[in-house]
């Protein structure tokens, strides 16, 4: 009902007095648009100097990603939630002296939020994933609406996960962007991964703490680099080594699992994926759910639950205690341990990105606009 809507120009836009950014998809989950928006944040805070600049605007129904964009934002007042976003957008505003307005609106998940208006928009499209689940709408599929239609409203186009499937795939989607009439600029986008975490016991939570810093590897630390005073990793090299034949269960409840797994495969190769349990997107682990999982673990001999840091933040304490409480089927293996993958957005051409900004008013003072590509067989 909203695509005829859209097409008789039938929706009413609220124009906001804040210049306003939308990153969204035409598919459901698994696009990378919460990390690009977490890129976008800290892309203008690097440009303006002020880590109050910009807001993200969300429906809000997801607890993980609201936790995930708290932690960048820094300050709760900085997220504007709500189901109707102009409003809640309009109701921010008024509670803040002008002076304290940002420069920018980041509109998380709004391509087909047509209720507030926008300057620019950025369609996100899985390259693993093209055309969602199966090419179907919903609910027989996974897409809100055609992708070629999405893309056509939108000036910058981003296939994610670029670095999980082949450069004759990519081109191959923007040829199909291209044949549809789609104009705007096509880039590409990766999930590198930033860290991995262990979580230990704390107070009141459990914490994460990065692998190479945990106590408990300092007999391994020793031996591998032979020096009796160490007690920390120090190279990635030592890191692999450490890890090196470690049995590891995968865990997730995210839009595209296959792209989880394959980038640990890839990316952290110094373990075994012994299985990979997964739920849906935005799932919440139930203890029984957790308990099955750790007694597989046992059963398989796993050293480690390895997780994404989404579905560590939907119930840190709840995972770290429910897994780590099964006991091992022998005295000789130790107790489950828990990491957490930290994955990070990275644009093949950042200066896509920066130009955006720059074209509706976001002003880099220090540094000129990088517009240099990269040597993706992107089609334009």
């Amino acid at each position: 009902m909203w695509c005829l809507r859209l097409r008789n120009g039938l929706f009413r836009r609220s124009p906001i007095r804040v210049p306003c950014v939308c990153v969204g998809n035409a598919a459901s989950g698994g696009t990378g648009k919460t990390p690009a928006v977490i890129y976008l944040v800290g892309l203008v805070h690097a440009l303006t100097g002020d880590a109050r600049s910009v807001w993200v605007v969300a429906r809000g129904y997801a607890h993980d990603e609201r936790v995930l964009l708290r932690e960048v934002l820094r300050d709760a007042h900085l997220l504007v939630l709500g189901k109707n976003r102009r409003t809640a957008v309009q109701r921010a505003l008024e509670r803040v002296a002008p002076h304290e307005h940002p420069q920018l609106l980041i509109m998380d998940d709004g391509l087909q939020h047509f209720g507030m208006s926008r300057d620019m928009n950025i369609c996100m499209i899985d390259a693993m994933r093209p055309r969602g689940l199966n090419g179907w709408l919903l609910p027989a599929g996974s897409l809100r609406e055609p992708i070629g239609r999405a893309a056509a409203r939108s000036e910058l186009i981003v296939l994610h996960n670029a670095n999980l499937v082949s450069s004759r795939r990519i081109a191959a989607i923007s040829r199909y962007l291209r044949r549809r009439g789609v104009c705007a600029r096509i880039t590409t986008s990766r999930v590198e991964v930033d860290s991995l975490m262990e979580a230990t016991p704390g107070q009141p939570h459990a914490v994460l703490r990065p692998l190479k810093e945990v106590p408990s590897l300092g007999a391994e630390v020793k031996r591998i680099t032979r020096d009796p005073s160490a007690t920390s990793v120090t190279s990635p090299e030592d890191a692999t080594r450490v890890c090196h034949r470690m049995r590891v269960a995968l865990l997730c409840a995210i839009g595209n699992a296959d792209a989880f797994t394959m980038l640990v495969r890839r990316c952290v190769r110094f373990c075994d994926v012994t299985f990979v349990q997964q739920f849906p997107d935005h799932h919440a682990f139930s203890a029984r759910e957790l308990e099955s999982l750790a007694t597989r673990c046992a059963d398989n001999r796993c050293d480690a639950v390895l997780t994404t840091e989404k579905d560590w933040s939907r119930d840190a304490q709840g995972l770290f205690e429910t897994l780590t409480r099964v006991q091992p089927k022998s005295n000789a293996q130790p107790r489950l341990r828990v990491w957490v993958l930290k994955t990070r957005f990275a644009p093949d051409e950042p200066g896509a990105f920066r130009e955006l900004l720059v074209q509706i008013g976001i002003r880099d003072s220090l540094a000129p606009v990088d517009t240099r590509t990269t040597d993706n067989p992107i089609v334009r």
